[in-house]
């Protein structure tokens, strides 16, 4: 898809008009593209796999731990953006269930995965950009409220996908055997989650 159908699909489900929306969409694209990688890299810094395993006590391989936690979402993220805010999708409701998807992530990853565990398990990787991720899941609300509404099946089940896709990630490694007791809430990291 070129940037002129990107421009008219912005123009037809966000709140910029005509002339503003190849401008826009290049800027909003950019910056959600951004932000993930910004989000991401923070997250292998601090190993957000050893992380999450050390928290159910299952030890996770780097060599398991980059492609899924690193590389694969960082991918899909893209990708789901691509679609949501750039209209890289076969019709306008795919379009915006990808946006609802993204935004549905951007609010449970920024809950689930950082804001409910800070304080028992400390330092927590990719915190220092959530609250970004809250600002966009906002913004992006707001600049394409009128194509949410006027998808609002197709946006409400993107969210629902986006947003159980962080909810799930804990209680899906709960389901591993345990290869170690679990991190101590309140204790530094087990040196084996690192």
């Amino acid at each position: 898809m070129g940037i002129e159908s990107m421009r008219q699909y912005l123009g037809a489900v966000s709140i910029f008009g005509d002339p503003t929306a190849g401008m826009a969409v290049v800027a909003i694209l950019g910056v959600d593209l951004a932000l993930t990688l910004v989000h991401v890299a923070e997250e292998f810094r601090g190993r957000l796999w050893g992380y999450f395993g050390g928290i159910v006590g299952v030890q996770i391989p780097d060599t398991i731990g980059i492609p899924l936690f690193t590389v694969s979402l960082t991918l899909v993220l893209w990708a789901v953006a691509f679609a949501g805010i750039g209209g890289v999708a076969p019709t306008e409701s795919y379009c915006l269930m990808a946006l609802g998807a993204l935004i549905g992530g951007r609010l449970s990853d920024g809950i689930f995965s950082h804001l409910r565990l800070r304080k028992k398990y400390a330092p927590n990787p990719g915190m220092k950009s959530t609250p970004y991720y809250f600002a966009e899941a906002a913004l992006l609300a707001v600049l394409f409220s009128p194509g949410l509404w006027s998808h609002v099946f197709w946006a409400g089940a993107g969210f629902v996908i986006g947003f159980s896709f962080f909810y799930a990630i804990l209680p899906v490694l709960h389901l591993f055997p345990r290869s170690h007791e679990p991190w101590e809430p309140g204790k530094p990291r087990p040196d084996w989650a690192d």
